[in-house]
């Protein structure tokens, strides 16, 4: 599948929107593109929006690698915010092993929800604390 990458906040923060029947190749993909539209590290949320998924499918190791992939992004910028938004049963439990590596390899704080608002409430909510 493809994806698609929406900039917000003059680039400090990008809605990552995957549909379909998606693999780990996707996620990569998506991961990669963003990091490459923001070589400056900017970043300081992503809200990964896969509430049009119909499946996901990836291996332990493949969320490690992705973790991988973030730590190495969170060295340009650090302390970023990322959302994973949808479905309990496309998710199945990816999103908090995910977050589990993540923990151990980054210092992005993740969190999940079953919608883009609810994750944008979230977002604005530690962003502001982030600010002050």
């Amino acid at each position: 599948m493809s994806h698609t990458l929406a900039f917000e906040k003059h680039g400090l923060g990008c809605v990552v929107t995957l549909s379909g029947s998606l693999t780990a190749a996707d996620l990569f993909a998506a991961n990669l593109s963003l990091y490459e539209a923001d070589p400056d590290g900017r970043l300081r949320y992503q809200i990964w929006d896969l509430t049009r998924a119909n499946s996901l499918t990836v291996s332990a190791s493949d969320l490690h690698e992705l973790a991988a992939q973030d730590g190495e992004a969170s060295e340009e910028a650090p302390g970023q915010l990322v959302a994973i938004c949808g479905p309990t049963g496309v998710l199945r439990g990816a999103n908090e092993l995910y977050s589990m590596y993540a923990d151990e390899m980054t210092d992005f704080k993740t969190e999940t929800f079953s919608s883009v608002s609810r994750a944008r409430l979230w977002v604005e909510r530690n962003l502001g604390r982030m600010a002050a």
